[in-house]
């Protein structure tokens, strides 16, 4: 019976042993789940920052074209302009239309914008005033002429318009103060 007893006995330290290796174990499976966890949400971030400076480049080098043809695009538009204007033949000034129209598309398409605001409120961001004329029918700080479109590459301007702004004409009453009344 002792030898029963001492079976027992050495079966209980056993189970204790290995429950407590089990749970040692149990442990250390978890915080390797976690150091998997914290390596997958490292790698899933490393790719978005990637992903974003990768694009980041992509745009700085379109924007880097962009800037380089900016004046030759601002020359092309003009002489379309001109063209289509001074053809005396239809068909031709409709072609350069035509032409001026399709450019102005695949220029948006890619992201670049020509900026005319003729009629829109003066912004420091995008215009440039070269010039300020008195008017009576304009409210005041409307953009009146562009002697120069600007140039936007998606959210960034390249060349803010060169513009003329509107201000109120100074009107003089004669209100019995002034001289001329009698």
């Amino acid at each position: 019976m002792t030898k029963e007893r001492t079976t027992r006995k050495e079966i209980e330290e056993k189970f204790k042993e290995l429950r407590k290796e089990l749970k040692t174990l149990k442990q250390e499976m978890k915080k390797k789940e976690d150091e998997l966890l914290r390596a997958v949400a490292d790698v899933q971030n490393l790719r978005k920052r990637l992903e974003v400076e990768h694009e980041r480049g992509r745009r700085a080098g379109r924007m880097e074209v962009v800037i380089k043809l900016a004046e030759t695009i601002e020359h092309l538009f003009e002489a379309l302009k001109m063209a289509e204007e001074r053809s005396s033949d239809d068909s031709f000034s409709n072609g350069f239309r035509m032409i001026r129209e399709e450019m102005e598309k695949r220029l948006e398409q890619a992201g670049i914008k020509l900026l005319n605001p003729v009629g829109d409120s003066f912004d420091h961001n995008y215009h440039h005033a070269v010039s300020v004329v008195e008017t009576e029918d304009m409210e005041e700080g409307t953009v009146v002429s562009v002697l120069r479109k600007g140039i936007m590459f998606e959210d960034t301007v390249i060349k803010p318009c060169l513009v003329t702004v509107s201000k109120k004409k100074n009107i003089k009453s004669n209100n019995g103060g002034g001289k001329g009344h009698e």
